[in-house]
């Protein structure tokens, strides 16, 4: 599922319909063709995009083809599991 936020003049933000300069693209569970387009109207690799959505990554900064790459694992509590 991708949703595309924007700010707009009036400091609030809205849900968008494209993919425009200064949007947040917010990716969950996507589909490869998802990733293709994001991929296509950003030129952001695919690599990287899949990389971000992998739980297992660990930390780390990648350069490639002039783009970078930050992998931020952060710790979380998963309330559901809490014994």
């Amino acid at each position: 599922m991708i949703k595309i936020y924007k700010t707009v003049q009036d400091n609030t933000t809205v849900e968008v319909e494209a993919i425009e300069k200064g949007c947040w693209i917010n990716i969950i569970n996507p589909t490869d063709t998802e990733l293709e387009y994001v991929s296509n109207k950003t030129g952001i690799m695919v690599d990287f995009l899949k990389s971000a959505l992998d739980e297992e990554e660990s930390s780390r900064l990648e350069i490639e083809d002039e783009q970078y790459l930050f992998i931020f694992d952060i710790p979380f509590i998963d309330v559901e599991n809490k014994n």
